[in-house]
Order: structure tokens, then C-alpha cells, then sequence
């Protein structure tokens, strides 16, 4: 064998015994704990706007660059460094995505405290507004007011469609990427429109192709999958019954699988099956999310002791196997995101 070929040979295996990239798991309450997931360690903290809870964290396909959607305002962070950068808004804002192939940023403000109360004592209805960023240079491109109880904004990896889950009505409005509204999807098909329902959850596929809504109330827990199709009325709502005895809080893409975080248990629905699998995982487990590797799957609970007041998180395996735990004696976490 030639040098040239030896060389190449070696740094070939050399490659191969690399440790795979690490990730880490963003918990927070009022303040973020950034917990490795290899070594079930907390490496971390971060707080971005100070008493101000933080309702969803975002990042870049990379894992460069955060955006943490608060109470407070939304605020990038540089992920090396752990540097905040000026608010893109002061408004309180409930939800945040950035799609994964494009300069495109998405949130959910909401009006201030004051504002807010005092539109609601004066019977106004209360808007929220859908704002796009350009996501490089935090650039406000296009914004829209929603009505109602938007909870979460998903957008789609190439920038061209935005999906808002309206919490109360079980409704998902289509929109395109500059904010235009499209359709309104009904989520609830199957039930009947007096039925009190609340969708607490909106995951998306890695590639986009399909939505799970989490929805309680009426017959029971429910994972709504939506599949987008060109034309936004026609896509397709697909109603998967999860029982009437547990309700759930989150919903994350895992793979092919939908995992759903209940009460004590984990819900693994595989599009190839017809039934749920119901593991039970002990504690208060509320939060789900999977590591964009697929080598992790995190539960978050926010009374992991009460006695002691903590927090914790379980680091499972894809399959939702228990890895390692670790506890959160200073937050009761709120949110829960993986960085890439």
C-alpha cells in the first residue's frame, strides 16, 4: 500500500473512532440549565431576561445560534459562547421557530401585561402577533394579528409555509411564509363543536411532512396528525385516540414515531402500527424532546422531588429506555428544547 493510501486509511479509522457530536438538552423555568446529555451533567446556566418565564427555545439547524422565547421578549444567544444579544422584541412572546433551510424566523408575540388586561376589562378581543424574522440578521420582514389562543408556531424547513396552533379552539391556521393566511384546519373532526378542548402541543417532522397536535378533552387524549399537501385546505387530519384515562402536555417527532409525554407515562405512536405504546416512566415526566441525532429521548418534569422542591429530567434511548437522571434542585422547568 502506497503512503498516500495508508494516510488516507488511517484518517478514515481515525474518523470512525470519533465520538459523536454532543448534545445538550435546554430545561428552563425563569432560567435555563444546559444539561449534557452524554454525561447527564449540568454544564451550564443562563438567564435571559430576569424573573420572566420562558415558554419555547428555538435553534438554527447547527446548533449555533438559540432563540428563547420568554415572557420578557425574544432573545438570541450565541450557543458557544452563551452571549444574549439584544431583544428582537420586548413583547412577551409564546412561541418561536426557525426553519432548518432558510433565513427565516417565526414567533408568537403577545401584547403586554397592561395592554392585554386592560383590552380584555374593555371586552376588546385580544390579538397576538405572528411575526417572520429574517433569522441571520434578526430583520422584521412580515407580520400578521391572529385572533383567539395561538399557543405554538411551526415553520416548515424551507421557509414557505407557517403552521399556528390556536390552544383553545383546535384550530391550525395554514399561512404562507410571508404571513399570509392560507386555511384553517379543524382538529377536532370528531367531536362536536360545544365539546371544551385544549391542545397543548404542535410538533413537525424533521423534513416537514407531517404536524401532531396534542389535544385533550371530549372522548379523551387525541394525537392529531396533519399532513400538509400543496394546496393548504386539502390537507389531510388524521385522528389517533390515545384512551380517556391520561391527558398529555407534549408532542415530539422522533424518527417516524410521534413520542407523547402523559401523566407518569411516555406515548410512542408508530405511523406503521395501529396502537399506541403506553410505558409507564415514573415521576411527573411532562415535557418530551428528541435529540436531532435520534441517539436521545428527554422527559422533563417539574416536580421530579417535591419534598425538595427540584426539578429533573430523564435521558432515555430512542426506544424510550431509560439512560440516566438528572436532577434540578433550583428550577421546576417550563420548557424543554435539545440543541443540534
Amino acid at each position: 500500500m502506497s503512503w498516500p493510501s495508508r494516510t488516507l486509511l488511517v484518517l478514515a479509522l481515525a474518523a470512525l473512532a470519533l465520538p459523536a457530536a454532543a448534545e445538550n438538552a435546554w430545561v428552563a423555568s425563569t432560567e435555563i440549565r444546559i444539561v449534557a446529555l452524554e454525561r447527564g451533567e449540568v454544564i451550564a446556566h443562563l438567564a435571559v431576561a430576569e424573573d420572566q418565564v420562558v415558554a419555547e427555545i428555538g435553534f438554527d439547524a447547527a446548533g449555533e445560534r438559540a432563540w428563547v422565547a420568554s415572557m420578557g421578549g425574544l432573545f438570541p444567544v450565541d450557543t458557544a459562547s452563551l452571549r444574549v444579544d439584544a431583544a428582537l422584541s420586548d413583547r412577551p412572546t409564546c412561541s418561536v421557530s426557525a426553519a432548518r433551510d432558510a433565513d427565516r424566523l417565526v414567533a408568537l408575540h403577545l401584547a403586554h401585561a397592561g395592554d392585554g388586561l386592560a383590552d380584555r376589562a374593555r371586552g376588546v378581543p385580544t390579538t397576538v402577533t405572528l411575526q417572520v424574522y429574517e433569522a441571520s440578521t434578526g430583520l422584521p420582514l412580515a407580520a400578521t394579528e391572529l385572533h383567539g389562543s395561538p399557543l405554538r408556531v411551526r415553520v416548515s424547513p424551507d421557509g414557505g409555509r407557517i403552521h399556528v396552533l390556536d390552544s383553545k379552539d383546535a384550530l391550525l391556521t395554514v399561512l404562507d411564509g410571508d404571513a399570509r393566511p392560507l386555511a384553517e384546519l379543524d382538529l377536532a373532526p370528531d367531536v362536536d363543536g360545544d365539546v371544551p378542548l385544549m391542545c397543548t402541543d404542535l410538533g413537525q417532522a424533521a423534513d416537514g411532512g407531517q404536524l401532531a397536535v396534542l389535544r385533550n378533552g371530549g372522548p379523551g387524549a387525541a394525537l392529531v396528525l396533519v399532513e400538509p399537501a400543496p394546496v393548504a385546505r386539502e390537507s389531510r387530519v388524521a385522528v389517533r385516540d390515545l384512551g380517556t384515562d391520561h391527558r398529555g402536555r407534549g408532542a415530539a417527532y422522533a424518527g417516524d414515531a410521534v413520542h407523547v409525554s402523559a401523566i407518569g407515562h411516555l406515548v410512542r405512536w408508530d405511523p406503521a402500527s395501529v396502537q399506541a405504546d403506553w410505558r409507564e416512566v415514573g415521576h411527573q415526566f411532562s415535557l418530551v424532546a428528541a435529540a436531532p441525532s435520534g441517539r436521545f429521548l428527554v422527559l422533563a418534569s417539574p416536580t421530579f422531588d417535591p419534598v425538595r422542591g427540584s426539578g429533573g429530567l430523564l435521558i432515555a434511548d430512542p426506544e424510550g429506555k431509560p439512560l440516566r437522571v438528572v436532577e434540578l434542585p433550583d428550577i421546576s422547568p417550563y420548557t424543554l428544547a435539545i440543541q443540534p
